[in-house]
C-alpha cells in the first residue's frame, strides 16, 4: 500500500518557536497518510529549535527517517528558505507546513484525495479556522485561497516559478503565479487547518485586525474547544473528532456578509493585501 501512494513532503521553515514547532511535529506524526516526510529548515543560529531537535524524547527524533533537518543561513528571506525546502525534498508532492499552526490528522489524505478527483496540480483550502491567542477567540475565515494550505505537485514548478525572495507575502506572490500556470482545486474543508494568530506572526497587527474584522467570530463554547485543540488537550484522534463535530461545523457560515462583493471591510482587507 505504501508504495502505491505518492510521497508527500511537508515543508516547515521554523524560527525560534520550539513549543509551537512541537505541536506541528505531533500533527505531522499523526497524519493518516502514510507515505510522507517532513523537511525542517532551521536557521543555524536558532539555538532553541536546535535544542528541541536534539532532544531524543521529542517528536522529532533524529533516527526518524521521515524527518530531515536542513541548516540555513539566518540572513535569508522567508521566500528563499521556502525554496531551499523545495529543492531538498524528495516528494512527488509538497505542502506548506508552518511551524505555528494546527493540522487535522486527515489533512494530507483529504487534500490528496481532492487532487485525485479534480485532476488538478494543486489543492488550496478556501476556508480555515483561526485562533487569536491574545483574545482566546476563534474565527472562521472569509473565502479566499489560503496560501499556507497549499499542497502541490512538485513537477508543476520550474526555474521561473519559485517563491520570491521576500520576508513576507512570498506565498501570496507564489500562489498567484502558480494559479496563472496550472489548475488549482479550491477545497472546502476548514476543519483541516487552524491558523494561529499570535504576537510573533510574520504579518503585523494591522493585517490581523483587518482580517479578523471580516471573519466570523465563533461562539464561546466553540472557541473553548478550538483553544483546547491548540493547547494539545486532546489526542490527535480526539482533536480531529472535535473539529469535525456538529458543535463546531454547524457554526461555520460559508456565505457571510463579508463574502458579499462591496462589503467595505472586506474591500479594505483586500486592498491592504494588494499593497503588500
Amino acid at each position: 500500500m505504501l508504495a502505491s501512494l505518492p510521497l508527500v513532503s511537508c515543508l516547515c521553515v521554523t524560527r525560534n518557536k520550539p513549543q509551537k514547532l512541537r505541536r506541528a511535529l505531533d500533527c505531522f506524526n499523526a497524519q493518516t497518510y502514510s507515505n510522507k516526510e517532513l523537511v525542517l529548515v532551521v536557521e543555524s543560529d536558532d539555538q532553541a529549535t536546535l535544542a528541541l531537535l536534539a532532544d531524543q524524547g521529542s517528536s522529532a527524533r533524529r533516527d526518524d527517517v521521515r524527518i530531515h533537518t536542513v541548516s540555513a543561513s539566518p540572513k535569508l528571506t522567508l521566500g528563499e528558505l521556502r525554496n531551499i525546502s523545495i529543492d531538498v525534498c524528495n516528494g512527488e508532492y509538497f505542502c506548506q507546513w508552518d511551524d505555528d499552526d494546527w493540522y487535522h490528522r486527515e489533512r494530507i489524505a483529504t487534500q490528496m484525495e481532492g487532487l485525485a478527483k479534480s485532476h488538478q496540480s494543486a489543492s488550496i483550502l478556501t476556508y480555515w479556522f483561526m485562533f487569536d491567542t491574545g483574545t482566546q477567540q476563534a474565527y472562521l475565515s472569509p473565502n479566499r485561497l489560503w496560501e499556507g494550505s497549499i499542497l502541490c505537485r512538485k513537477s508543476a514548478l520550474d526555474a521561473s516559478l519559485r517563491y520570491p525572495a521576500l520576508p513576507r507575502m512570498e506565498d501570496t506572490v507564489f500562489v498567484n503565479a502558480l494559479a496563472a500556470r496550472v489548475g488549482i482545486f479550491p477545497q472546502v474543508a476548514p476543519s483541516l487547518y487552524i491558523y494561529e494568530v499570535h504576537e510573533s506572526n510574520t504579518w503585523n497587527g494591522k493585517h490581523f485586525k483587518l482580517l479578523l474584522s471580516v471573519s466570523q467570530a465563533l461562539p464561546p463554547a466553540v472557541s473553548e474547544r478550538i483553544r483546547d485543540v491548540m493547547r494539545d488537550q486532546y489526542t490527535p484522534e480526539r482533536a480531529a473528532q472535535v473539529m469535525d463535530s456538529r458543535e463546531v461545523m454547524q457554526e461555520a457560515r460559508f456565505f457571510l456578509a463579508s463574502d458579499v462583493q462591496g462589503n467595505e471591510e472586506l474591500a479594505k482587507y483586500r486592498a491592504y493585501m494588494a499593497e503588500g
